[in-house]
């Protein structure tokens, strides 16, 4: 794996680490409204929050959006500091239909709630971040993410490895591109997505997504000693 290929890795893999890992997916404003509308009527809320926020307790924190989604259903998630159009328009318009639902108050009612259930000294419950993805609840923060045995050079050695023989093992151009894959509990890899490939590289990328379900077992996520389901983002440069 070259110089450029770590540092991809390290990004994605921080991203992975500290929240919801953004790629732009090219929408427009009607058609990400169109969306939250759908997950909404299937029961999925989703509310995101952008810029740079520090709270002033991180385990309040981390407890009311366990509280919310607990009571309410609600998956509270920070977005980061850089937002699209089509993000600003699922998040406005998922507001405004949980607001209709609960109330305009829901959020602020929600924090006082949840500040007479909060102790302070139950770390063990105040740790979680999770997001719904294709109806699979797989986990963000852990104590430790997966691994691929011998680290991410390995990792993509293997995937190059794969690309022998094929029509791509002697290209001339780079293609880069990003895939989204659940590590389940055993350490494979399932329910591979395409997130985000240049036109020129959408052949590369489906070749990718086609054989990352036979990659060897990886370490799985664990949280609090269990193994458990997790969303890996990975950029691909080849």
């Amino acid at each position: 794996m070259n110089l450029t290929q770590q540092l991809f890795f390290i990004l994605i893999l921080l991203i992975n680490r500290n929240g919801l890992a953004q790629v732009w997916i090219e929408e427009s404003c009607e058609e990400a409204k169109y969306r939250a509308n759908q997950d909404f009527s299937k029961g999925i809320m989703k509310a995101g929050s952008y810029g740079l926020r520090v709270p002033e307790d991180f385990e309040f924190e981390a407890h009311y959006k366990k509280y919310l989604g607990e009571k309410y259903g609600i998956i509270s998630y920070d977005g980061g500091c850089m937002v699209s159009e089509s993000f600003l328009c699922y998040s406005n318009q998922m507001y405004d239909l949980i607001k209709e639902k609960y109330g305009d108050d829901i959020f602020d009612r929600a924090r006082a709630e949840a500040k007479k259930t909060y102790d302070p000294d139950d770390h063990e419950n105040y740790n979680l971040t999770y997001v719904e993805i294709a109806s699979t609840w797989a986990y963000l923060y852990l104590d430790s993410m997966p691994e691929y045995p011998g680290g991410p050079s390995e990792f993509y050695g293997w995937i190059e490895s794969n690309l022998v023989g094929s029509k791509y093992e002697n290209r001339k151009k780079k293609y880069r591109f990003y895939i989204s894959f659940l590590i389940d509990e055993s350490g494979g890899v399932i329910d591979p997505k395409i997130l985000k490939a240049d036109f020129k590289a959408q052949e590369i990328a489906q070749y990718v997504l086609q054989i990352l379900p036979s990659s060897p077992k990886w370490s799985p996520g664990t949280f609090f000693g269990k193994t458990v389901k997790t969303r890996m983002t990975l950029g691909f440069e080849y």
